[in-house]
This record gives C-alpha cells, structure tokens and sequence, in this order.
C-alpha cells in the first residue's frame, strides 16, 4: 500500500468529516427537563418563588445565557490486588473498584447575568427545594440536560445527556465599588446526576 503524501492528508483535513477540528465555541445547553419550584417547596423566608420561572422547558430556555459547560471527567478508581506474600516475581493484579460519583463529578453551567437572574430566581431556590426536601420524595426535583456541539455547519456532531439531574451548589458573588464591578457578572451551578449518555 502506498504511504499517503502530504497533499492527500491536507486534502482529507479540507474535505473529509472526520479530519474537521471542532471549534469550542459552537454549542448549546437545554434543560429538557426542569421542576416546578413552589411556594410550598421554598418558604418565604428563602425568597420569593417567581411564577414566570415554573420549571417548563420553553420558559427556562428563553431566559438564561449559558457562556461555559464543564463536561465531567470519567475516572474510575483503579487498585492493585497482591496474591499475598512470597508470590516471587508475579506482579500485583489491578482492578477498577468504582466509577466515579456522579452527585459530585464537576459538571457544571456558567451563566450570564441578566435583568431576569435566572440563577438567583430559579436555579437557587431549586438547591434549596432539594435541600430542604431531598430527593427521595413526592416530589421529582430531578430534570433532565442536554449539551449539544456543533460542528462549523451547523450540524450536531455529539450530546452529552444528563438524567436525573439537581443542582448541588449555585456560586456566590460580591457586590462593591471597584472598578472590577462594571464586569459582566457570570455565576456558576453545579450539579449532580444519576447517570449521562453521550450521543
């Protein structure tokens, strides 16, 4: 067989699909997926529960500005395992003992800021409804998340889907007179999911 020259390879990185190199900047976020986050779920004492902010998948998708996604790294944990003393020259065998746990793996959203602070109104009162209620209850405050990457026409190349998923920390902030203030304010959450599948 002959061995490609430099001009077929360039050829294939210009013309063949799976030479392109995906550019990081062209994806989506969507909570397929989301609770109702009520009244009775959050006391006022927590804050105000906005009705415009139910949980439906349209009305959640319209008002937040996703700027990154951390995708969770897959690292199962591998030991060694002796056959005990006096094995001589055999090396210890190894073995993966556990995945990794998935309440607390890094995945993650950041957001933009805006007028209508979703991450305050919505995704901060839906930590403290799972705080305060758990997850083994009547009420299913576990959704669902899809992250879509496209490739430069527009075409998804790969999803990541998250099921079963709860936010686990939303990220503070500081508000003062500095001159770092006039900054476009982003706040991370964070959360956990029972399980993910890549598409």
């Amino acid at each position: 067989m002959a061995t490609p020259s430099a001009i077929d390879f360039m050829n294939k990185m210009s013309n063949d699909n799976s030479f392109f190199i995906p550019i990081d900047s062209l994806w989506e976020v969507i909570f397929t997926k989301s609770p109702t986050i009520t009244s009775e779920l959050v006391p006022a004492m927590y804050g105000t529960v906005s009705g415009v902010h139910n949980g439906s998948s349209a009305g959640l998708h319209s008002r937040y500005l996703a700027t990154g996604v951390m995708i969770p790294p897959e690292t199962p944990t591998v030991e060694s395992f002796s056959a005990g003393q006096n094995t001589g020259g055999f090396l210890d065998g190894y073995g993966v003992t556990k995945r990794p746990q998935f309440g607390t793996n890094g995945m993650s959203v950041t957001f933009l800021e805006t007028e209508d602070d979703i991450t305050d109104t919505y995704f901060r009162m839906w930590c403290i409804a799972v705080g305060r209620k758990g997850l083994i209850t009547d009420n299913d405050l576990k959704g669902e998340l899809l992250v879509r990457e496209y490739n430069t026409k527009g075409q998804v190349r790969k999803s990541f889907k998250f099921s079963g998923v709860f936010p686990t920390a939303v990220g503070g902030y500081e508000i003062d007179y500095s001159a770092s203030s006039s900054d476009i304010r982003r706040k991370t959450v964070s959360f956990g999911f029972e399980n993910y599948a890549v598409q």
